[in-house]
């Protein structure tokens, strides 16, 4: 099963949800609007499934290829670890980095299964003011056993990318 197949599973999963349960929340909202909101979310799942598999549209660096950077550039690296969940990466990703949702989803998506990723590049200053922003964000309040914000490394990225000889 492709991703674009799960996604629109998932989908069309909470079209019939949203359809079955009009009632709830008791929140005033017609009952056509979870149609819509069902709809909407098809679109984003079928949007991000295509992104993950086809890697176009994304604002995101590169994982292998050639060396796409200078020698003097850093790279911001965010790891990966148990104690904050998909949600509070892609909403850091969104306000700190100014991510769309696509991309922060691929991007945690990328961090979860390799364990690290690159999330931005820049000189070091510039990567170690961002690196003092994942800090502040703090630990993720979803998660009771998340005590400290998300792991992130200044990384020069003639490291991550080494010439090929």
């Amino acid at each position: 099963m492709t991703f674009r197949q799960l996604f629109v599973a998932v989908g069309l999963l909470l079209v019939v949800a949203g359809i079955a349960t009009v009632n709830w929340p008791p929140v005033v909202w017609e009952p056509g609007e979870y149609t819509r909101m069902g709809l909407v979310a098809v679109g984003l799942l079928v949007s991000a499934a295509t992104a993950i598999e086809t890697g176009k549209g994304l604002n995101v660096p590169p994982v292998l290829g050639e060396r796409p950077y200078r020698d003097d550039e850093c790279g911001l690296v965010l790891h990966n670890d148990e104690t904050h969940g998909y949600a509070y990466v892609i909403q850091l990703l969104r306000d700190e980095f100014g991510f769309g949702l696509t991309d922060a989803f691929v991007v945690t998506d990328r961090i979860s299964k390799t364990g690290r990723a690159v999330v931005h590049v820049g000189s070091w200053g510039d990567c170690e003011e961002r690196r003092r922003a994942v800090e502040l964000a703090g630990p993720d309040p979803a998660l009771p056993a998340s005590t400290g914000p998300l792991v992130a490394t200044v990384e020069r990225m003639a490291d991550l990318w080494p010439a090929r000889g």
